[in-house]
């Protein structure tokens, strides 16, 4: 997936007073083909991962995510798994993950989301960095699938 500015750079590579070769053309439009029709990619915890960090404190809070970035959208849909005998959601160590991958970093200056899961339990970002996903309540042993979307920083 590409950046703003890798966009830019690849437009800036065709030569305004020359002739530009098919090649130059094509590799352009690829970059655009590409941040328009991104790659689905799957995170879990048991994974090394490129976008999420699982949560390294309370290692019961399990997930798998789906992630497509297209231009500054980004959807995660995926499960949630609460593996504990308690009910998690309202301690600070009760995330599932974290956005780390620069490119999915979510916008820090728009407001804190609130997505519904399928179930009706409310998943968020947290208020501060907005990098760290929470489930409002997640009972023991309980899991809860969901979809949300949030715009990237670039």
């Amino acid at each position: 997936m590409s950046k703003k500015i890798d966009i830019t750079n690849s437009i800036n590579t065709i030569d305004d007073a020359g002739l530009n070769t098919a090649l130059e053309v094509r590799t352009t439009l690829d970059v655009l083909k590409d941040n328009a029709y991104g790659t689905v990619i799957t995170e879990t915890d048991l994974t090394v991962n490129t976008i999420t960090a699982k949560n390294s404190i309370n290692t019961s809070l399990k997930y798998t995510v789906n992630v497509l970035k297209q231009g500054r959208i980004v959807t995660i849909k995926g499960i949630v798994r609460n593996t504990s005998a308690s009910i998690v959601g309202s301690g600070s160590n009760d995330y599932f993950f974290e956005i780390v991958g620069s490119e999915y970093l979510p916008e820090i200056t728009s407001e804190n989301s609130i997505f519904i899961t399928y179930q009706g339990t409310h998943v968020r970002f947290d208020d501060a960095t907005r990098t760290k996903l929470y489930c409002s309540s997640l009972g023991a042993n309980q899991s809860r699938s969901f979809n949300l979307f949030y715009y990237t920083l670039d």
